[in-house]
């Protein structure tokens, strides 16, 4: 598959301009991931390209790169709903110092995770085929997270009912939202503090790419009650 240098090296200068610095190494690693993204799409629904590369580059991965600037060093991350794996293998990818532990419900998409994982030789990345709300109620994972992410998961009611839980106190939830995200902020304003959380702010990027992105952060600031994560026909109704 070719990759036109003059389309890459526009990208990584749009990268440069949230913050983002590749390795000829992570670009490697990029690319391979496409080629096995494009491969898979041919069998399984994992992921719509319109507008091929330029798709995959700005909507995709640019779109999953901008949370690294929320990310600190060392810390725990668990992407919720991963599919075809974003934000998780971006992340994962480029900052090789965390632990991402991207969890995927569904077992077809949780193999195609755990084959980017092994043919990109990405050791820092867990693949979990489970519920997030499943999850959210063993020891091994409620509240051991430093940050939470999601992208194209669910409402933001719902979300934060399975986030919350497994989110340390004192961490936070990173939730990728569109242009509709204000109208999901009034709709979960009940439950944000009793889930034990707090809405800091909107973020956007000043890219014509990016225009409707936003990453809504939420900090853990006491321990969720343990009712939470609810039935899913409960969290649905709110």
């Amino acid at each position: 598959m070719h990759y036109p240098d003059e389309i890459i090296t526009l990208w990584l200068e749009t990268c440069k301009q949230v913050k983002v610095d590749l390795s000829p190494e992570q670009i490697l690693r990029i690319k391979a991931y496409h080629k096995l993204l494009i491969h898979q799409n041919q069998t399984m629904n994992l992921i719509r390209l319109a507008n091929g590369l330029d798709d995959f580059l700005y909507r995709h991965v640019l779109d999953s790169l901008v949370l690294n600037r929320h990310i600190n060093n060392q810390e725990t991350v668990l992407d919720i709903g991963s599919g075809a794996g974003f934000p998780a293998i971006p992340l994962a990818i480029t900052r090789p110092e965390l632990s991402i532990t991207a969890v995927e419900s569904i077992k077809k998409k949780a193999l195609f995770l755990a084959t980017c994982k092994e043919k990109l030789a990405l050791a820092n990345l867990t693949v979990c085929n489970a519920r997030a709300e499943t999850l959210a109620k063993t020891k091994r994972h409620r509240e051991k997270y430093q940050v939470i992410t999601a992208r194209a998961v669910a409402k933001l009611p719902v979300l934060l009912e399975w986030a919350a839980p497994l989110t340390a106190v004192g961490g936070v939830c990173l939730m990728m939202k569109g242009k509709k995200y204000s109208e999901e902020l009034d709709d979960a304003e009940k439950i944000i503090q009793a889930l034990g959380l707090s809405y800091e702010k909107a973020i956007g990027f000043n890219l014509p790419q990016l225009v409707g992105s936003k990453i809504l952060l939420f900090q853990k600031t006491v321990p969720t009650d343990l009712k939470y994560p609810r039935h899913s026909s409960k969290s649905q109704r709110g």
